[in-house]
């Protein structure tokens, strides 16, 4: 009898993975048929810390919570902007004149990206009276919020925009108010990364990732509730960059 083989990894991280096409249509008459053109996988890896749970109280300390509000529900998303990616075509399709593709093959492949930075967004939840700090259009120096069973913070960012605020004044318990902030990071080098260092779910230094492809666009987030663990989702974007024509 056969049975099916588990990794350590699957009993552990919550993984999703989605491959999907592009194609092109040539058409001959009425009959018409589909190529691919290219092909992006999209991996998507979660995971829980049990040691983290719920958020630090609004009278937690600046260091913990430094709106001093009741917040309900935090998360901090980091998502890399990219130019391209750029593609060529794949080795069979590479000079003018070539054989005609077969519906099994990639006419291109990825050959360059350009990484420009990344994106935070912070979007936040709370109760009763909206903290002042957060009016739309303000500067927000420093923004520190902590789990309720942590003595340091899971989100900690500087300099940051508050671009969305809102408040519901007719729900009939509690006032309830949001926030989202944002800011950009520039990329320090335009040929790696900037996040590739920050993966803690895809392997040493990001290896689950680069060994599938050199071009890709990586988002970390990590997301607190009051009465759940801290979640970590990373989500990497990978254009496949193998230059043979068949599709694996």
């Amino acid at each position: 009898m056969a049975y099916p083989n588990f990794g350590t990894e699957s009993g552990v991280t919550d993984i999703s993975t989605n491959e999907t096409s592009e194609s092109v249509t040539s058409q001959d008459g009425l009959q018409e048929t589909d190529f691919c053109l290219h092909l992006t996988k999209t991996i998507s890896k979660n995971d829980e810390t049990l040691t983290e749970f719920g958020i630090a109280a609004s009278d937690a300390g600046a260091t913990l919570n430094s709106l001093t509000a009741i917040i309900t529900s935090a998360e901090i998303v980091k998502e890399e902007q990219v130019v391209g990616p750029h593609r060529k075509p794949t080795a069979d399709y590479e000079t003018e004149g070539g054989d005609t593709p077969a519906q099994s093959e990639r006419l291109t492949c990825a050959d360059d990206i350009k990484w420009k930075g990344y994106r935070t967004t912070i979007r936040i939840e709370g109760d009763g009276t909206k903290p002042a700090t957060l009016s739309p259009g303000k500067a927000v120096a420093s923004l520190k919020i902590a789990s309720a069973t942590a003595e340091t913070a899971v989100i900690d960012e500087a300099n940051l925009f508050v671009t969305n605020r809102g408040q519901d004044e007719n729900n009939t318990e509690f006032h309830r108010w949001t926030a989202e902030l944002t800011k950009q990071t520039a990329a320090d080098d335009a040929d790696t990364s900037p996040l590739i260092s920050s993966l803690t779910l895809f392997g040493d230094a990001g290896a689950d990732v680069t060994d599938e492809s050199t071009h890709f666009k990586l988002t970390i987030t990590k997301r607190l509730d009051q009465n759940g663990y801290l979640t970590l989702t990373e989500t990497a974007e990978i254009y496949d960059d193998t230059t043979t024509s068949a599709i694996s």
